[in-house]
C-alpha cells in the first residue's frame, strides 16, 4: 500500500499537549471497552500505557509506528505475548504514524482549549499593550481543530462552548448559533457526567457567579441575579464568606496597574506583554490550571512571577 491509501491523521501535525499534565477521558467508556472487557492485565496496562505516552507525542494522540519504539513506550515485559491486543483501535495513518481515534478526539478538545485560551490572552494584551499581533494562524489552527472534532464527535461539549463560538464567529464572520452555549469553564472530559444531561455540572467544575447560557429560555428569565461583584480584570470570582476567591480566567488580561509594577521594575512594555502571556497560559492551561487565590492574592502572584522571570534571565 502506498501513502494515498492510507486515512489522513486524525489530528493536526501541530497539535501539541506536552503541557497539558491530564489527560482527559471518559470513564464509563474506558472500563466498558472491548479493549478493557476482554484484555489481560499485562494487555491492558500495555494498552492504557500507550493511550497516556500518545498524549504528550506530536502530535497528540498518536504514536510511531516502528515495533521497538512501541515496545519501548508500552513499558511492557511482555510486549510480543500482548502487543496485537494492546494496539486495538489503532489506526495507521498517512504520515506513517499510529492514530486511536477516541485519544484523538480528547486531544483535539484539550488543543481546541488551548487555541482558545491562546488567542483570547493574546488579544487581551494587543488591546492592553497596544500591540500588533497576527491572529490569522491561530484562527486557521483553530477552524481546522473544530473542524476535525466536529466529524469525530459533532456533540462535544467542546464546540458549544461560549468562547471557542465567538473566535469561530470572529473567524469566519458567521455568527453562532443560539442555542446550547456552556460556560467556558466547563471542561468535557466526561468523568461522572451523563452526556444526555447539559444542565449537569461536573463535581470539580468551578460555580459562575454570571447567568449560564444553558437551558431553557424560562429557566434563564427564571434565574436569579448574581451577586454584584466589582471587576477582577478577567478573575473567575467566587464568593466566600468574607472574601473573593477566584481562579485566572481564560481570558485573561493583564490589568494596566499591574503592568506599571513591571514597568517600574525595569520590564520594557514587549517584554511585559510576554511574561503577561506566559502567567496566563501557566494558571489557565498550564500546571497551576484550576489555582484558586484571595482576589487581591493574584497581584502579589504576578510579582513574585516577575521576580523569578528576573532571576532566570540573569
Amino acid at each position: 500500500m502506498n501513502e494515498a491509501d492510507f486515512p489522513t491523521p486524525l489530528v493536526p501535525a501541530d497539535v501539541d499537549l506536552r503541557n497539558f499534565p491530564d489527560m482527559w477521558f471518559d470513564v464509563d467508556r474506558l472500563l466498558e471497552s472491548e479493549t478493557w472487557v476482554m484484555g489481560t492485565g499485562d494487555e491492558r496496562a500495555a494498552a492504557f500505557t500507550l493511550w497516556a505516552k500518545s498524549w504528550h507525542q506530536v502530535p497528540a494522540g498518536s504514536l510511531p509506528s516502528d515495533p521497538r519504539m512501541l515496545e519501548h513506550l508500552s513499558m511492557s515485559k511482555r510486549w510480543k505475548a500482548c502487543s496485537k491486543h494492546a494496539l486495538r483501535g489503532w489506526v495507521t495513518c498517512s504520515d506513517g504514524r499510529l492514530y486511536h481515534p477516541v485519544v484523538c478526539e480528547r486531544a483535539l478538545e484539550a488543543w481546541v482549549e488551548k487555541l482558545v485560551s491562546s488567542l483570547s490572552g493574546a488579544i487581551g494584551n494587543s488591546k492592553r499593550w497596544n500591540l500588533e499581533i497576527d491572529l490569522d494562524h491561530m484562527r486557521g489552527q483553530l477552524l481546522r481543530a473544530v473542524q476535525l472534532l466536529r466529524a469525530m464527535n459533532p456533540q462535544s461539549k467542546q464546540l458549544k462552548k461560549k468562547a471557542v463560538l465567538a473566535h469561530i464567529a470572529a473567524s469566519t464572520g458567521v455568527s453562532p448559533p443560539d442555542q446550547q452555549i456552556t460556560s467556558g469553564g466547563d471542561i468535557g472530559n466526561g468523568s461522572g457526567v451523563d452526556r444526555n444531561r447539559p444542565d449537569q455540572t461536573r463535581p470539580d467544575q468551578t460555580p459562575s457567579l454570571f447567568p449560564s447560557h444553558e437551558g431553557s429560555g424560562a429557566a434563564r428569565r427564571a434565574a436569579p441575579e448574581p451577586t454584584p461583584l466589582p471587576d477582577f480584570n478577567g478573575l473567575n470570582a467566587e464568593l466566600f464568606p468574607g472574601k473573593a476567591v477566584a481562579a485566572l480566567a481564560v481570558d485573561f488580561d493583564l490589568p494596566e496597574e499591574w503592568g506599571v509594577d513591571a514597568e517600574r521594575l525595569g520590564w520594557r512594555p514587549a517584554d511585559v506583554a510576554r511574561q503577561a502571556e506566559r502567567f496566563r497560559q501557566y494558571w489557565v492551561s498550564g500546571k497551576g490550571k484550576g489555582t484558586r487565590r484571595a482576589v487581591k492574592g493574584w497581584r502579589q502572584t504576578w510579582s513574585n512571577w516577575l521576580e523569578k522571570a528576573a532571576g532566570d534571565r540573569r
